[in-house]
């Protein structure tokens, strides 16, 4: 978005969302498609809605979008910054909630809207479920253990 801009956006776009995971599509929509009125610096908690074509199926899920009106600094083209106010989204959308996409890691995930602007973010992800972190967990206690393991101490004296 280009607030400050000529013919800038400032309001949250409530439609024209499109998320694709894993090379499924679904349509993404925030507050019952309607924009929010805020005041500078104010966030309003607002509704995820999430249709997904192939099932017909739609799911709104209350309170899972933040959406703030902050300043933001645009950078120019000739090198100078202008500031501006516009709302910010920010949402998590979970993999439950989409249906037919498995929630492993390496998936190819965009998001577009061309009520905003052309082209696509894109990022991957997934979920690692807690192999990760409980094998990075065991790593640490064995780590530890072989460290106090060398060690020799006498705790009747409380010295080495």
């Amino acid at each position: 978005m280009e607030p400050v801009l000529e013919g800038g956006y400032t309001q949250l776009q409530p439609s024209g969302y499109t998320l694709t995971v894993g090379g499924i599509s679904y349509s993404l929509d925030f507050n019952h498609n309607s924009s929010v009125s805020l005041n500078d610096g104010e966030t309003k908690m607002i509704s995820l809605g999430i249709y997904d074509s192939k099932t017909g199926s739609y799911v709104t899920l209350n309170g899972q979008a933040a959406v703030t009106k902050e300043k933001i600094t645009q950078s120019l083209g000739d090198g100078s910054t202008i500031e501006g106010w516009a709302d910010v989204v920010e949402c998590a959308v979970p993999f439950s909630d989409l249906k037919g996409v498995s929630n492993t890691s390496g998936q190819i995930i965009t998001l577009e809207n061309t009520n905003l602007w052309t082209g696509k973010l894109e990022t991957s992800g997934g979920t690692t479920h807690p192999v990760v972190l409980a094998g990075l967990g065991l790593g640490t206690a064995l780590f530890g253990l072989w460290k106090l393991k060398k060690r020799k101490y006498n705790f009747s004296r409380g010295s080495k």
